[in-house]
This record gives structure tokens, C-alpha cells and sequence, in this order.
């Protein structure tokens, strides 16, 4: 091959040459040209979908501003399943009246990357909510909240039924919890004594809570709350009693007191009792061991055997009597000073206090007239 291309006509040889040299060039460019050619194309599409996008998510954001409405527009309680896709939950609110188009929900999940994050759960919306709101909200969860009041005195077992009753978690499950408090109790609150139940330190307030919580939110909640508030009031005062006591005797001051300014003076009398080994004799001990409290005790009830009746026992019940609120605790740990021993109820729930016994049986007899007159 080499000796004819060498013996052949020279005239050729400059167009051997000229057709060569092109091909080899063209060879080594043509690619880079096809590849030129192939990606101006795909820029176009890439900058069209961007643009796309970005179009629709502000068409998107701008339809959901255009669609607001004063802030006091009308509530609506709405439940998301589990498993439910982007699409399906569009459609529910878009029956719902709180988005016009199921789609637009879908659209607005799937382009805020929300699509697969969506949580069961029940949730309350404003109607004229923008879309992107609802999206979020349900993306993280911020499923409706109940609120529920937990009076002051209130025992466990009336707590667990109110709890119930508001949805917010079982009764039963609260009060096995209460009553039997598992290891975490005591790892995470340690003023919690070991073997004791809770009650006593399920601090009443008015709670929110998300619908069908578990019984352990709901107590680490309290027991958080009685922390911060009744345990911080014990930590600062001046007293000789354990933090037991001052919430066995708290609970009972809750009970007997209905005056907020007489708490300190009941507190005050209870103390000096305890001191001198004198038996309480509180009527909220003995209501406390009923079914049904009675408006008014008989002599039977005052005999009841049992370590929580004060009118057979000597010094504090073996455990608190319902859970106190702030100011029976404050009342136990500042309470009044003086030398009262005794106290009567008036029929408006305030009491005439006395230091002897006889005074005691003079006050009670002049209220007892009164009712009868």
C-alpha cells in the first residue's frame, strides 16, 4: 500500500490532500457540532421548564393572595386520614369550601415539595386560608387543638373524665398511668417519690391539647407545669414540711377553702393542729373517701375506718386528697400566724374562725340559727 500511494501520480496528491485534511478536521469536529446542536435545544426546554415554575408557583402564590379574607372568617373542622395522597386531601377541601379547585392543592404540595409530607390528623382552617398555609400546616403536623379547664381540687378520676370527654386522651389509660407511674416519671421529675401516685401533682390549669394524645403527654405535660410553677414556689419559701406534705395539706386547704384571702388563715389552723397533735378534722378528708360528696356529713361518715378520715387519725392523710393550685400551696408554705384553732362554714362558703373550743360551739350554734330563721 505504502510503495503505490509512493508511485503515484504526483498531480493527485495535492487533491489527496485537500480532500484529507478536511475529512480528518471535519472528523474531529463534527461531534462537538452535533453536540452543539443537540444541546441549544435542550437549553430551550431547561430554561422553559424553569420558567414554567417559576410561572406557575407565582400564579400559584398570587392566586392564594388574591383569595384572602378578613381574619375572622368562619372556621372549618376538617380530619385528614392516614395515607392520604396530596390529591385526595384537595378534594375533601375542596368540598369543604376552603380551596376552589382539588388540584390547585395537589399543584401547590407538589411544587412546595410537601406532597409526601402531608400528616392524618384533625385541623382547623378560616376559609379564604391561602392554599400554601393549608399545605403547610398540615405538612407539619399542626393538627386542632382542644382546650380543656382542669379546676383546682379536682381529683385524678375527675380529670381522666373530663380529659375523655374532651377527646383529648382516655380516662382509663390516664389513670393507670396515674396511679401506677412508670419508670419515666420518676427519670424525667424526680420531686415525684417512688411508689407514690400522682395525684397531688397534676397541676390544674387550662391546657391545649392535639385530640387523641396519649396519656403520657398529657401527664408529663402537668407534672411539667407543676415543676415550673409549684415546685419553684416550694424551692423559694421558708417551711419545715417535706414537698409531700405541703401538697397533702395544700389539697386539703383547696377543699375546705372557698374565700381566696381565708387559704393562708385554714392553712394557719391546720398547721397549728399538726403541731400540737391535734386531729384535723377536715370534712374535705372524709368527702374525699364518699362516692358522692354530701352537702352536709353525718356522724357515720366521721367514723369511717380508713388512714384518710382526720377525724379518727392523727396528722396528715397518706396522700393528697385532689390536686392544689397555686394559691393553696402558697397558703401552706406563708400561712397565717396567731393562735386559731378552729373554723365553721357560713352557708356562703366563708368561715368565723375561733381559738377555743367553746367560741368554736358558739359560732357554730349562731349559724345554725341563722339557717333555720
Amino acid at each position: 500500500m505504502h510503495t503505490q500511494a509512493g508511485t503515484s501520480n504526483t498531480s493527485a496528491a495535492p487533491q489527496a490532500s485537500a480532500l484529507t485534511l478536511p475529512g480528518r478536521q471535519q472528523g474531529h469536529r463534527r461531534p462537538g457540532r452535533r453536540q452543539g446542536r443537540a444541546a441549544g435545544p435542550v437549553r430551550c426546554l431547561l430554561v422553559l421548564a424553569v420558567v414554567t415554575i417559576v410561572f406557575t408557583t407565582a400564579a400559584i402564590w398570587a392566586w392564594n393572595a388574591a383569595q384572602a379574607v378578613p381574619a375572622d372568617g368562619e372556621s372549618v373542622r376538617v380530619v385528614v386520614g392516614p395515607g392520604w395522597s396530596a390529591r385526595r386531601i384537595g378534594n375533601m377541601l375542596e368540598l369543604e369550601g376552603l380551596v376552589a379547585d382539588g388540584w390547585l392543592f395537589d399543584a401547590t404540595a407538589r411544587i412546595m415539595g410537601m406532597a409526601q409530607e402531608l400528616k392524618a390528623g384533625e385541623y382547623v382552617f378560616r376559609r379564604g386560608t391561602g392554599i400554601a398555609r393549608i399545605v403547610d400546616a398540615i405538612a407539619r403536623g399542626k393538627v386542632a387543638q382542644v382546650r380543656v379547664t382542669l379546676a383546682e381540687g379536682l381529683t385524678a378520676r375527675q380529670m381522666g373524665g373530663l380529659l375523655e370527654e374532651a377527646g383529648v386522651t382516655g380516662a382509663t389509660q390516664f389513670l393507670a398511668l396515674v396511679e401506677a407511674p412508670p419508670a419515666w416519671v420518676q427519670q424525667e421529675f424526680g420531686f415525684v417519690q417512688p411508689g407514690t401516685s400522682l395525684e397531688g401533682y397534676l397541676f390544674p390549669d387550662t391546657y391545649s391539647f392535639a385530640k387523641g394524645v396519649s396519656a403520657a403527654t398529657v401527664v408529663r405535660t402537668m407534672l411539667t407545669r407543676f415543676e415550673s410553677v409549684a415546685l419553684a414556689e416550694y424551692e423559694q419559701a421558708s417551711t419545715a414540711l417535706s414537698l409531700r406534705d405541703a401538697v397533702i395539706l395544700a389539697s386539703i386547704v383547696e377543699r375546705e377553702a372557698v374565700i381566696a384571702d381565708e387559704r393562708p388563715v385554714i392553712a394557719g389552723v391546720f398547721l397549728r393542729r399538726l403541731e400540737i397533735g391535734m386531729p384535723l378534722q377536715s370534712c374535705a378528708t372524709v368527702q374525699y373517701l364518699l362516692p358522692e360528696p354530701k352537702e352536709h356529713l353525718s356522724v357515720a361518715d366521721t367514723q369511717i375506718d380508713s388512714p384518710y378520715n382526720t377525724y379518727l387519725v392523727k396528722g396528715l392523710p397518706p396522700g393528697p386528697i385532689g390536686n392544689p393550685g397555686a394559691s393553696s400551696i402558697k397558703a401552706v408554705l406563708a400561712p397565717t400566724g396567731g393562735n386559731l384553732l378552729y373554723f365553721v362554714a357560713r352557708p356562703d362558703g366563708s368561715h368565723v374562725f375561733s381559738s377555743s373550743y367553746s367560741d368554736h360551739l358558739k359560732a357554730k350554734a349562731q349559724i345554725e340559727r341563722a339557717a333555720r330563721s
